[in-house]
């Protein structure tokens, strides 16, 4: 990925300067330590102006409703220090002019407000979108002292610049480097004709507003080009210019979200530099919230897969250990059988006794101060004890088993899910089972809406499931007796439900086989060899409770081989 330079920022300003200019902010919300969401009010519209300052993708851009919530921005009901300072200086002010200074990645709203003696008051609010030195100040414009700021830089993280309340508020530092619509042609020239570096690391070096990114895409848009050739630097020359003073805006991004420009570089194009930066960094956003929490569901599978895999051997050790419990029976039977025959055994260590079904002979330790009944007893005592181990060991190990194959599905699901929210149910659902949320958390989730992903095939409706709760959810909500269901033959897998509003006694071959093939590949991916699915209609599926909300059993399947 790239990072939003000065010149990306200077066309998304000009682009939205009419919003920012003399609108109210109506609220103020700060999701994270690193977000900041800003509510403004102008022309009689609601405007949501974002920003994010994150080391690794940090930007601004004005989001819809629709994004917020696909963002999954959220705002926590104990608000932030700084939102709080926010709240209190900017809340319901005006501002009356956006700024950025020459070649930076710096934005200034300046603000008129009222203070507490009722006299007008002017305050800035300073964005710097510099990777891991981003930060959002705000501090009064007259007097330049920072009010507060959403991180505090003490002299341990920076000995250039502190960033403090009751602190003067100074710009960055910046390498002194040259304005390219300052100089002649000829000086460009000249300058070109003596460097020793390849150009594009030249002018990325000794001009603003240039980055090796895009000196690499305005040199390779050059069918040819030559360095030491004054035709193709004028154009070049030229070229910059025109880029610099933003003649031709034209936002794009690549297909895979690698790079953008707003000079038309890449070949997926955009309406505005706000949708460019938008879909672009919304694109790395959820990247990261869903790896994060891929990683995070996992890391607790695997704990929990070998705390598993620990008691079952344990289970089974102590299993093994209870087949001694036939032969303590087998003990107080010969003693009772020969009640007659022995003598008393008190005083006696063992007796030597014959097996009448195998005419073994069987030593039998004996408890010195016990009688032949009391030892035989004993005996019985520890039979029993060890039955009822061995039928409780036998359901742990049941148990135990089942939660471990309960896991590997959970498993499956994580390495199907395709986005934030599909994971975010994995761990919602996970955490259900733990005793640690509050009924607060508890109610949230309950009340949270389900999305499932639909499809359309030959005029069939599909439901597909990826998770328990969106398995479920299909089962119990959207399917009735006659639709279809299918999921892999003896493996977890996605749950899909084929509506049937005409009660078809059989589908078309040619859909079963349609969505059979779309199965494998969401539950196995392309890629994978011939995997058998099972499917019925609905009224065949019955759910369970053992192992989670979508346990099924199922009758009078049929069964198709796909590859």
């Amino acid at each position: 990925m790239i990072h939003i330079d000065s010149l990306t920022l200077k066309a998304f300003l000009n682009e939205n300067s009419h919003i920012f200019t003399n609108a109210y902010v109506q609220k103020v919300k700060q999701p994270s330590r690193k977000e900041l969401l800003l509510v403004l009010r102008n022309y009689g519209k609601s405007f949501r102006f974002y920003i994010n300052i994150d080391a690794f993708y940090y930007h601004i851009a004005f989001l819809s409703l629709e994004d917020i919530e696909k963002r999954q921005i959220e705002t926590p009901k104990q608000a932030l220090m700084f939102c709080m300072l926010l709240r209190k200086y900017i809340e319901n002010s005006k501002i009356i002019k956006i700024n950025q200074p020459s070649h930076e990645r710096i934005v200034e709203l300046f603000f008129e407000t009222t203070n507490d003696n009722f006299k007008t008051e002017r305050l800035v609010l300073a964005i710097e979108l510099m990777g891991k030195h981003s930060n959002i100040i705000l501090y009064n414009f007259d007097t330049k002292m920072i009010l507060g700021s959403i991180h505090n830089v003490g002299k341990e993280k920076s000995q250039y610049r502190e960033v403090f309340g009751n602190l003067p508020y100074i710009y960055p530092n910046k390498k002194e480097k040259i304005d390219i619509c300052k100089i002649s042609f000829e000086n460009f020239f000249e300058k070109i004709s003596v460097s020793q570096i390849p150009i594009k690391n030249f002018l990325n070096e000794n001009f603003y507003d240039i980055t090796n990114d895009f000196a690499t895409k305005l040199l390779s848009s050059f069918e040819y080009f030559k360095q030491d050739c004054e035709k193709d630097v004028q154009n070049l020359f030229l070229k910059l210019l025109d880029c610099i003073n933003l003649k031709q805006i034209n936002p794009s991004c690549d297909e895979n979200y690698k790079t953008f420009s707003i000079f038309g570089f890449c070949n997926k194009k955009f309406s505005s530099v706000n949708e460019m930066l938008n879909n672009y960094y919304e694109f790395y956003v959820l990247e990261n919230k869903f790896n994060s929490l891929k990683q995070k569901i996992t890391t607790n599978l695997n704990k929990e897969t070998k705390k598993l895999e620990t008691n079952i051997l344990n289970a089974r050790i102590e299993l093994n250990d209870t087949k001694k419990s036939d032969k303590y029976k087998q003990y107080a039977d010969l003693l009772m059988m020969n009640l007659y025959n022995l003598k008393d055994t008190k005083n006696q260590k063992e007796v030597v006794l014959e097996d009448f079904n195998t005419n073994e002979k069987i030593k039998i330790k004996l408890d010195e101060t016990l009688n032949t009944i009391d030892n035989a007893n004993r005996y019985y005592k520890k039979y029993n004890k060890l039955k009822k181990s061995k039928e409780f060991l036998n359901e742990r190990l049941n148990f135990l088993n089942n939660k471990l194959e309960k896991i590997k599905e959970t498993n499956h699901y994580v390495n199907i899910a395709s986005s934030v929210y599909d994971l975010e149910q994995i761990w919602e659902t996970m955490e259900s089972e733990t005793k640690t949320k509050n009924k607060h958390t508890e109610k949230k989730n309950k009340d949270k809406k389900i999305n499932i992903e639909t499809k359309d095939i030959n005029g069939h409706i599909l439901f597909i499931g990826k998770n328990d709760k969106q398995n479920d959810y299909i089962l119990s909500k959207l399917s009735t007796s006659n639709d279809f269901w299918f999921h892999i033959k003896d493996a977890p897998s996605a749950h899909i439900i084929v509506k049937n509003s005409n009660k078809l006694e059989n589908l078309p071959n040619d859909v079963v086989f349609k969505v059979a093939k779309l199965l494998k590949n969401i539950s196995f991916g392309e890629k994978a060899s011939k995997v058998s699915i099972i499917y019925t209609f609905r009224k065949y599926v019955n759910k369970g409770t053992s192992k989670g909300l979508a346990f099924v059993t199922y009758s009078n399947e049929k069964e198709i081989v796909v590859d």
